[in-house]
């Protein structure tokens, strides 16, 4: 209330006040759409990067030096089985574990992002891969001049230190990149749905001040169209639908990394280490007999990490469960469902019930058709089911020959690669496994390169929209502007 009789004039909203007013705030949200944008662009490459190009390849490389270690471990197992000088394959395969172990470490060693959390597994693989190889060699000397305790004694060494200093520190490379690919690929969600609201939110504002500035034009001054105006609203319409569909797509391709192919990779990595592990074991229960009920026990909790059975589920059933799905999959497709659709139709049509392990959540997670069956994941991954439960049967053979005292038969039988033995069909398994295993990393880098190229070119485009933007606004405004100067 004015109490001291003075009449205070209000400013009135003049035109050339609201003209100003409009190309202002035409600025001020041109200048949020371009810093959205670019916010929305850094975040996704980010993301995109540390999925695809950092953790997920490094995860994959300490996978692969467990499964190497575990490699090492059985090939050192069945040369001790056999005579000196007759397992050529075993140690030439041996001396190759060994060379991939030190390829892996080495693009680990480059590609370290997190600090302490991987140079220290790293390192501690490195030192204890050391004491291992010559723990190796010791008893592969005693083995060459028949000193069997001797051989014993060195062998079991170097299983001390596989599993309480080689295994621990690759699961421990594995963890520390698997977390950050968790935490960021939550975050990225996240954050993602913010700068695409943010986004969204500044281009729908700008188009309202754009076409309310332009109404405003129609109204005062009487003219139809301000070119200008006009050609900036088109240009913001377009920028502002282009980007959210090119976040929209990298968000989906995120999806493929992480969801539909990582996740089937990290099962199948875990699944073939475990496998080499359960292989190892068995040939271990034949060279360290005062020690072979432990062994067979390693090997039953290894093999049971891969597929697991309860109440009547068997092998044969659930690679039959496996086959119906894979023809309700096709069907689907046809019906023009996507993978991803198809697969939830069929998985709820016929359920695993009574198995578990890695290998059914990676069947759960079946995604990849294609024409070439190489390259077909329905079909590789029941061709792998198929072929470890073939192994698994197998393993019996070896274990009632031992018990019945032929030894030396059981020894052929697991050490075998003819058709029908032992290591024959675990070699079957690890290649079906190894297609499998290898269609979803072609995926996955694959989803890497597409979530890249999504929002490739955003970061210089949107500088530069904005610009005209700004510039197209001020065109508009300065020569009805004039007429008031």
């Amino acid at each position: 209330m004015n109490t001291t009789g003075i009449s205070i004039p209000k400013r009135k909203a003049t035109t050339p006040i609201m003209l100003r007013r409009g190309l202002v705030g035409s600025w001020i949200l041109t200048a949020l759409l371009c810093f959205s944008v670019s916010l929305g662009w850094q975040q996704r490459q980010d993301a995109s990067k540390t999925l695809g190009i950092d953790a997920a390849p490094s995860v994959v490389a300490a996978h692969q030096i467990k499964i190497y270690i575990e490699t090492l471990d059985a090939d050192l197992a069945n040369e001790l089985l056999g005579r000196p000088g007759e397992m050529d394959s075993y140690i030439k395969d041996f001396d190759n574990a060994r060379v991939e172990i030190g390829k892996n470490l080495i693009a680990a060693a480059k590609n370290i992002t997190y600090g302490d959390a991987e140079l220290v597994p790293i390192q501690h693989i490195q030192e204890s891969l050391g004491r291992y190889l010559m723990t190796a060699q010791a008893a592969r000397e005693a083995h060459n001049r028949a000193d069997q305790d001797g051989m014993l004694a060195q062998y079991r060494n170097g299983c001390k230190i596989l599993k309480q200093d080689l295994v621990p520190a690759a699961e421990a490379l594995n963890i520390a990149n698997n977390s950050v690919l968790q935490t960021t690929y939550n975050n990225q969600k996240s954050e993602s749905t913010l700068t695409m609201s943010l986004v969204s939110l500044s281009g729908v504002c700008l188009l309202i001040i754009l076409v309310g500035m332009q109404v405003y034009l129609r109204v005062k001054f009487r003219r139809r169209f301000n070119a200008p105006l006009l050609v900036a609203t088109v240009i913001s319409t377009l920028f502002v639908c282009y980007t959210t569909a090119a976040f929209a797509a990298n968000l989906k391709d995120m999806k493929g990394i992480k969801e539909d192919s990582y996740e089937s990779v990290l099962a199948l990595l875990d699944a073939r280490a475990d496998a080499y592990e359960a292989n190892a074991a068995e040939s271990r229960w034949l060279l360290d007999r005062q020690n072979k009920a432990e062994h067979a026990e390693t090997f039953r909790e290894f093999t049971a990490r891969l597929a697991r059975f309860t109440g009547d589920q068997t092998f044969q059933n659930a690679v039959a469960i496996g086959q119906k799905r894979n023809l309700a999959f096709s069907a689907e497709l046809r019906r023009g469902h996507t993978p991803v659709e198809a697969g939830l139709v069929t998985r709820s049509r016929y359920p695993f019930s009574g198995f578990d392990g890695a290998l059914r959540r990676a069947l759960d997670n079946i995604t990849f058709p294609d024409s070439n069956p190489d390259r077909d994941e329905p079909t590789q991954s029941v061709e792998t089911l198929r072929t470890f439960g073939v192994y698994y049967s197998l393993d019996a053979r070896i274990r009632n020959l031992e018990n019945s005292g032929q030894h030396a038969q059981a020894l052929a039988f697991c050490l075998s690669t003819k058709a029908g033995d032992s290591n024959w069909a675990f070699f079957q398994f690890d290649q079906a496994l190894g297609k499998w295993l290898k269609l979803n990393q072609d995926w996955m880098a694959r989803y890497t390169n597409n979530a890249l190229a999504d929002i490739n070119g955003l970061q210089y485009l949107s500088p530069v929209v904005a610009l005209v933007v700004a510039l197209l606004a001020f065109l508009g405004m300065r020569s009805r502007l004039n007429e008031y100067n």
